[in-house]
């Protein structure tokens, strides 16, 4: 299941991602719970601990956009951020 913000780069509400969380502890526990939209280096840490994982694209990117390469920096400093 992936949970996403209104758009890309937007964050996901906290709110919905537990109520999603419950719903899905209740018909699919074995599932797992993914964040799609908002992740930033200072948030991954936290996002991590509501969700089983994230999908990060245009975070990843040069500037942020979706057509630029993929910008080392940016993804080792979301990776430094993840929690063991």
């Amino acid at each position: 299941m992936v949970v996403s913000g209104s758009g890309t780069g937007r964050p996901t509400d906290d709110d919905t991602l537990a109520a999603v969380r419950e719903t899905l502890a209740d018909v699919a526990p074995a599932k797992p719970l993914l964040v799609g939209s908002g992740v930033t280096a200072e948030s991954v840490g936290a996002t991590l601990s509501g969700a089983d994982g994230a999908i990060v694209g245009s975070a990843l990117k040069e500037g942020g956009e979706t057509t630029n390469p993929v910008d080392v920096d940016r993804v080792r400093e979301r990776v430094a951020n993840v929690p063991d």
